[in-house]
C-alpha cells in the first residue's frame, strides 16, 4: 500500500511510465510517453520553422481507443490569428481571434 494517509486501510496501485522528448529550438518539438504500466501511449509533435505558422498534432492510444488530433495556427498579422483543429472522431473546429485596441468600447 502506498500513497494514502492511512496506509493500513487503502490499497494503492503502483503505475510505471516513461517519457522521452526532443526539442529543436524554434523548429520542432516531439515527445513520446507510455503510462499506466505501458498500456497507454501518446505521441506529440509541433513544427514551427515557417514564419507565422504552427503545425501540431497528437496521437493517444490505449486499450479502448486511439485518438489522433491535428492543429494548424496561422498568425495573419500581429492582432489576428486563425486556428483549425480536427480529430479522428470527426470533430472539426476553427476560430479567428482578433485583438482589439485598448481604447475600444462597446
Amino acid at each position: 500500500y502506498a500513497g494514502s494517509k492511512d496506509e493500513s486501510k487503502t490499497p494503492s496501485k503502483v503505475s510505471v511510465g516513461l517519457g522521452v522528448s526532443h526539442t529543436v529550438p524554434k523548429v520542432c518539438y516531439t515527445a513520446v510517453r507510455a503510462k499506466d504500466n505501458f498500456t497507454s501511449f501518446s505521441a506529440l509533435f509541433s513544427y514551427s520553422s515557417i514564419d507565422n505558422l504552427l503545425l501540431a498534432g497528437s496521437v493517444n492510444h490505449n486499450s479502448k481507443k486511439t485518438l489522433a488530433t491535428a492543429l494548424a495556427t496561422y498568425k495573419v498579422d500581429p492582432s489576428t490569428t486563425v486556428k483549425a483543429k480536427a480529430n479522428t472522431e470527426g470533430i472539426i473546429s476553427a476560430s479567428i481571434k482578433r485583438s482589439c485596441e485598448k481604447k475600444f468600447t462597446v
